[in-house]
């Protein structure tokens, strides 16, 4: 990247992706502790989101899954493709790589990168025939004595999917039978993850890596804060209570004023749906993980939305989380700066645009987005 930021406890200062789904290359220099994505649709909004869980996570088998699921429409379930034995033949993971290859076909990898956070890496993900060497006496080994890896490229091997980063090594076959070869290279599960947690449009959420509180004391707390958030939504409300533990919108009853009994959350309609579990994920997330929340305005007015970003702000920066968010909404944008007008120096507003076979990123400053919302100039793309 042509520049460093350095921000204190951001994990994402910077980010860099090469040949991540429909993403050639793009390179975003700054991001703050709150960043909101623009775009048109098909320029890469969410593929940025997916690229930033799968660095996350060191490109841990869920993850990939997951998103091959909810953006291939398929499962690839432990990484099985009855035709990937053949090289002019689709593969599971071909919709995670740029222009859908097929092995005979594959060239470029995909690359994620970060290089002035509290953990700079570089992802690298590429297909091959792999073949885990062997020591004399036959058994396998993570690492020979010289330094190298366990694994070589040998035609006619199984294909396999190799992520490294930080010099270590992982490896998956993509045909059955999958499980048993999953290589570990010299301690890549046992790395260090970046907690993270999606929220998607629907209010589905998907929590990687140590992220999470479930003890008595974590939920009295939890129901505090999302209380004083669903009073976005109502002011009426004092405080809402879970039958169970973990909290989930289905279990939660709302105490309010001129009620005389809790109700169930959904009697408060989408909006207080979507607050609480945006504030419930986010009041989960552990010191120096990351919140990603696709589609921010669903189920959310736009009169609300600039008091909903200033909690969002607020908690973030008090919890020390990063946040990353999509829209499409001209609302959004004008809330987020408004909001942002509180948090000077802590909010990064992103325009993609793809160009050809490349997708950029703009930049906008916070004057930038001052003087766009004021003279309602298009910031979407």
């Amino acid at each position: 990247m042509s520049e460093r930021y350095s921000r204190s406890r951001l994990p994402y200062p910077n980010l860099a992706i090469k040949g991540f789904r429909g993403i050639k290359a793009v390179e975003i220099p700054k991001l703050g502790r709150a960043t909101l994505i623009t775009g048109k649709n098909n320029t890469g909004k969410t593929a940025v989101l997916d690229a930033l869980r799968l660095h996350a996570s060191n490109a841990a088998p869920e993850v990939v899954y997951d998103i091959l699921k909810s953006r291939a429409g398929r499962r690839a379930q432990n990484g099985a493709d009855a035709g990937a034995s053949r090289d002019d033949s689709p593969f599971a993971f071909s919709p995670l790589f740029y222009g859908f290859p097929t092995l005979s076909r594959f060239s470029a990898p995909i690359v994620i990168l970060t290089d002035g956070g509290e953990r700079p890496t570089k992802l690298e993900m590429r297909m091959g025939r792999f073949v885990v060497k062997e020591t004399v006496n036959g058994n396998i080994i993570k690492q020979r004595r010289d330094g190298s890896h366990g694994l070589e490229e040998r035609e006619g091997a199984p294909p396999a999917m190799l992520a490294e980063t930080q010099g270590k090594m992982r490896c998956r076959r993509l045909i059955k039978p999958a499980a048993a070869y999953a290589y570990d290279g010299n301690g890549f599960w046992d790395m260090e993850r970046t907690p993270c947690a999606l929220v998607n449009p629907y209010g589905e959420v998907a929590i990687y890596g140590q992220g999470i509180g479930g003890s008595k004391h974590s939920i009295r707390h939890d129901e505090k804060g999302v209380a004083e958030a669903l009073r976005i939504i109502d002011p009426k409300i004092t405080a809402i209570s879970a039958a169970e533990i973990p909290m989930k919108p289905e279990n939660v009853l709302v105490h309010a004023k001129d009620i005389s009994r809790p109700v169930p959350l959904g009697s408060f309609g989408d909006g207080a749906l979507r607050v609480f579990v945006i504030f419930r994920t986010l009041l989960r997330m552990r010191m120096g993980g990351i919140l990603l929340i696709e589609e921010f305005e669903n189920g959310l007015h736009h009169k609300i939305q600039a008091d909903v970003w200033k909690m969002i702000m607020g908690e973030a920066r008090e919890n020390d989380v990063q946040v990353f968010v999509t829209t499409h909404s001209w609302d959004a944008v004008k809330a987020f700066q408004k909001a942002g007008e509180e948090s000077p120096g802590e909010y990064s507003l992103i325009r993609l645009a793809r160009r050809y076979e490349r997708v950029f990123a703009t930049t906008y400053s916070e004057k930038d987005v001052e003087i766009a919302v004021r003279q309602n100039i298009e910031v979407r793309g």
